[in-house]
């Protein structure tokens, strides 16, 4: 682990067999700060699949501690209610969490629960206090399957070696 930075590896269940990944952990949980995580909540009109997932997940972040031993805080960010999203078909990615961090900025998924596209404003303004957050529609993208962090692919800075 020492080769990617990393002190210690929490490992949630996925779904096997259900999509390219066994489900994106990038739409299920992001790591926002120290000892801060925000968890994807489905919401109404989510396959029991997901529930289920996102139910043993919480489980596993509640009992799981960082590398120095210390519980971590779990923000939910509830997911769009199904019967008001704009876009359709059966890969519909609706994760709120699936988002980009960038320069100064968040751009977040905009699905058209307004109600829905409002409350993850509000959540992640509150985990991002000094980035603006950008609301995107992503319909097109998400009925594929994905969503902006899936697209965007980011890459960590490498520190210099001295």
């Amino acid at each position: 682990m020492g080769a990617l930075g990393a002190d210690k590896v929490i490992w949630v269940p996925g779904l096997a067999g259900q999509d390219i990944t066994d489900w994106h952990v990038d739409c299920l949980a992001r790591f926002v700060a120290p000892g801060k995580v925000i968890l994807d909540q489905p919401g109404p009109g989510a396959s029991s699949k997901w529930v289920a997932v996102y139910n043993e997940t919480k489980k596993v972040l509640q009992s799981a501690t960082d590398a120095a031993g210390r519980r971590r805080a779990i923000t939910e960010l509830p997911g769009p209610d199904r019967r008001y999203i704009r876009g359709r078909g059966t890969d519909f990615l609706s994760s709120y969490t699936n988002y980009h961090t960038e320069n100064g900025a968040v751009l977040v998924p905009q699905f058209g629960d307004s109600y829905a596209d409002d409350v993850a404003y509000g959540i992640l303004r509150t985990a991002y206090p000094g980035r603006t957050v950008v609301q995107v529609r992503i319909d097109n993208i998400a009925s594929g399957g994905g969503g902006i962090h899936c697209a965007t692919q980011s890459q960590p800075v490498v520190p210099a070696v001295v």
